[in-house]
Formats: structure tokens, sequence, C-alpha cells
């Protein structure tokens, strides 16, 4: 996953008048309570294995393109309308599907593919230290909540929050949110279905 990519798409913007230093809410709540310091408690061994294994989308690209196309409409209807047409192009790059998710937690990790885009690995107690994606530094936050994982990647000028939600056996629901205090008045926000496909797969990467 390219971080530096989705800070890119946000750069041509102007800054939203006022606007501070963004972080997302949710984390933010994490930080002052103490909570981001951990990501929560260990999850179970029952939630692992529930989790665990390649989930593929449950809508085609066909499908799913309208959906997306309809959410970064939504985000950048809340701009300067000057600057909506350029918003709209870079913002529909970052807008996607991802063709498969693999995805494995353990009571200290949580490994995920987004299709070919390579091996993500995080530690769940916060403690690997900052990402650096091309030369850029991001603050990365994980949190276990079962049934759900979340991640928020971020920086002063904005991040992606994705969460993992298992429902039932086998369906799983991912939410994003991009968001940027200082060019995003609202953030682009979209929720999409997998369904399990295999409970094992291969993990490529070691922890950051």
């Amino acid at each position: 996953m390219r971080w530096t990519a989705l800070l890119l798409a946000l750069h041509w913007a102007p800054e939203v008048a006022g606007a501070a230093d963004s972080q997302d809410p949710a984390a933010e709540a994490d930080l002052s309570s103490g909570a981001a310091d951990r990501g929560g408690p260990a999850p179970t061994a029952e939630f692992q294995a529930r989790l665990n294994g390649r989930y593929l989308p449950v809508l085609g690209d066909e499908e799913v393109q309208p959906l997306l196309d309809e959410a970064v409409d939504e985000a950048v209807s809340h701009m300067t309308w000057a600057f909506r047409p350029f918003a709209r192009y870079r913002l529909r790059k970052t807008a996607r599907q991802c063709p498969w998710y693999d995805l494995e937690l353990t009571e200290e990790l949580f490994t995920l593919h987004c299709g070919d885009d390579g091996a993500w690995v995080s530690r769940l107690d916060n403690d690997g230290g900052p990402l650096i994606d091309e030369g850029e530094a991001f603050e990365v936050i994980m949190e276990v909540r079962e049934p759900a994982v979340t991640m928020t990647v971020q920086d002063h000028r904005g991040g992606q929050r994705t969460t993992w939600t298992l429902e039932g056996a086998d369906d799983l629901t991912v939410d994003v949110h991009i968001f940027s205090d200082r060019h995003l008045p609202e953030p682009l926000v979209w929720s999409l279905r997998y369904h399990r496909h295999s409970a094992t797969r291969p993990i490529y990467s070691n922890p950051r």
C-alpha cells in the first residue's frame, strides 16, 4: 500500500479555512484515553481463527464503481466548486475495491494483503514505530474490538482509517474513511462487502 499516493491525492485542494493539523477523530480519542498504547486487549484465539483467511468481493467491479463514484461525489460536494473537478479526478484514483483480502490475526500482529499490493504487517501494541513510505513518516494505530480490526494510517495532513468487521461465519464488511481537516471538509467514506474464499493463505513479509 502506498500511503504517499493517498496524501498526494489531497495536495491539489485548498486548505479549509481555520483547519488544524489532521488526525482521525476516533484515533485521537483513543490516544487521549490511552487505548491506542496497546490497541485494546489481545484478540481471542476464537476470533483469530474466525477472521483468518481469504475474502473475495461480493460485487463485481462494474457494480462497485458507481458506488465508489457516488462516495467521491458526496465528498467533493462540500468543497469549493472550482476545485471539485480536480478533487473528483484524484479521489477516484484513490477509491477502489481490493480484488481480494488475505487476513491473518495473531495475539501480536495483523497481516493483510490487498490484491497484489504486497503484505502489510503491523503490531497490535502500536509499538512498531512510524511507517516510512517514500521518505514520508506515518503514524499507524491498530485497534481490535471483536468482531472488528481497525487500522489508521495518518500524518498531520490527513490519512485513512480502515475497519474490517466479521459478520457471521464468512462475511466481511470493509469500511474506509479518508480524512483531511486541511483539504476535505467532509471525509471520503465507502463500505464494501467480501465473502470468505478459503481459510488459509501464505504470508510473505516480516513485521516492520
